[in-house]
């Protein structure tokens, strides 16, 4: 690897010997920078002797006067002065030009449950970017809408991966399991799905987007509950009426169970898949390190033992 000490001389003698130059004498340099003239001499003196040339011709009393091997040392400098100030607007632009930014979409269970107690993390790892947080509403159901939306990172959940992967971006970190869950209570010994289906039963808010997924998902399934009794379309409010007994309701494993031990699974379904989406404009070494980020929180919570219940 090449470093600075390849070079025989420090910019300090090049500083000392462009400034002789200019002024044609040592005593003048001396006064410009405001040095003894011997503390030049010692620089010039110590510069030839690295260089193994002669730079100027000692004549005392006259002025200060290059030798041919002083011309072309002269001449090679400006070429790595100019050298030196591309590399000084380089650095300038890069100080003064806007930090990247990148929109990040996190479906609502996994940005409250999962991302966001260590956000902090993310915005340390990624000191020299702006990240932007989309919001989770309108959710986003397919990564089609990913790009519709110009989003850059995404994570979420989907029930067809097969559909997804087709996405240019889309990569498969996990699976995760679902179900039809309610309190322990509900749990019936040889139920039937007419059993289930009569329960009180929690679905997203009447004629809403979160609505019409949801039921297209549970009529895939074959699943079509006849006692609505609650609606909301937040998981927070969802699992506490599921740890209640109040109602049961689909949903993720990890939306559920770490967090209320009384629920459990009545219903199986097949699980989703957990997908990360990055632009294929994205820079690489960010991707790898959002990636990375989001890869920790989620072994994180996988490892985390379930929490208390709600309290009565």
């Amino acid at each position: 690897m090449r470093t600075l000490s390849m070079f025989p001389f420090t910019l300090r003698q090049l500083e000392v010997f462009d400034l002789v130059c200019r002024c044609n004498s040592f005593s003048k340099a001396a006064e410009e920078l405001k040095v003894s003239q011997p503390a030049v001499s010692r620089q010039i003196s110590a510069l030839e002797r690295q260089l193994g040339v002669d730079l100027f011709s000692r004549h005392p009393g006259n002025t200060a006067s290059l030798t041919a091997s002083g011309m072309r040392f002269r001449s090679d400098m400006e070429e790595f002065i100019n050298a030196g100030r591309r590399l000084a607007e380089n650095r300038r632009d890069k100080a003064t030009s806007p930090p990247a930014k990148y929109h990040v979409y996190i479906a609502s269970h996994l940005f409250e449950d999962v991302i966001r107690p260590q956000i902090w993390r993310l915005f340390e790892s990624l000191k020299e970017i702006e990240v932007d947080f989309v919001p989770i509403n309108p959710r986003i159901y397919s990564a089609h809408d990913f790009s519709n939306r110009k989003i850059d990172f995404g994570l979420y959940t989907s029930s067809n991966w097969t559909k997804e992967r087709q996405v240019k971006g889309t990569e498969k970190i996990g699976d995760v399991s679902a179900a039809i869950y309610g309190h322990k209570k509900f749990l019936q010994k040889n139920m039937a799905q007419a059993d289930l289906e009569k329960m009180p039963f929690i679905l997203p808010p009447s004629g809403s987007v979160d609505e019409k997924f949801a039921l297209e998902y549970l009529n895939e399934l074959g699943f079509s509950p006849q006692n609505v009794v609650f609606r909301s379309s937040f998981h927070d409010v969802i699992r506490e009426i599921l740890g209640q007994g109040i109602a049961v309701s689909f949903a993720l494993e990890s939306m559920v169970t770490p967090f209320c031990k009384d629920v459990v699974s009545l219903w199986p379904v097949p699980p989703w898949t957990r997908i990360f989406y990055s632009s294929p404009k994205a820079d690489q070494m960010v991707t790898k390190r959002v990636k990375g980020f989001f890869l920790e929180c989620l072994q994180l919570v996988d490892d985390k033992p379930p929490r208390p219940p709600f309290a009565n």
